[in-house]
């Protein structure tokens, strides 16, 4: 992750249309592969999460201090969630009476390769289960 000291508005305009593109990207992928897991009687979830001192928190609180946006995957089997792969994406605190920025070093098609290679993962090690 790319460390951020210096905020401004273009930067939080940047940041806003990155989560939004994540967003769209992680509902693309969840759908493309939800069959493949229903094979298995599961349910593939890949959120796209913002959270604000641990509660759900608007794409407007992003330069907030303990302001945190991630991906998260997992699988739900038998009303059960297991976590799989959490990729952070942008996270902002206050450190020594400055807010400091952490903002990852992917551009969309890195993360969405990183997703694919995961749930492909989790594909061929539930398969291997099944045997």
């Amino acid at each position: 992750m790319r460390q951020i000291v210096n905020f401004n508005e273009q930067l939080k305009v940047e940041i806003e249309n990155f989560e939004h593109s994540c967003q769209q990207m992680c509902a693309f992928l969840e759908e493309k592969y939800q069959q493949a897991f229903q094979v298995y009687n599961a349910r593939l979830l890949i959120e796209f999460m913002r959270t604000l001192k641990g509660n759900l928190a608007n794409p407007t609180d992003l330069d907030q201090d303990c302001y945190e946006s991630f991906i998260e995957i997992g699988i739900e089997k038998d009303d059960e969630y297991f976590p799989n792969a959490y990729i952070p994406v942008w996270r902002c605190k206050k450190e020594y009476f400055q807010k400091i920025g952490y903002y990852t070093k992917y551009d969309i098609k890195g993360i969405e390769r990183k997703i694919t290679l995961m749930i492909e993962e989790m594909l061929q090690e539930k398969k291997e289960e099944s045997k």
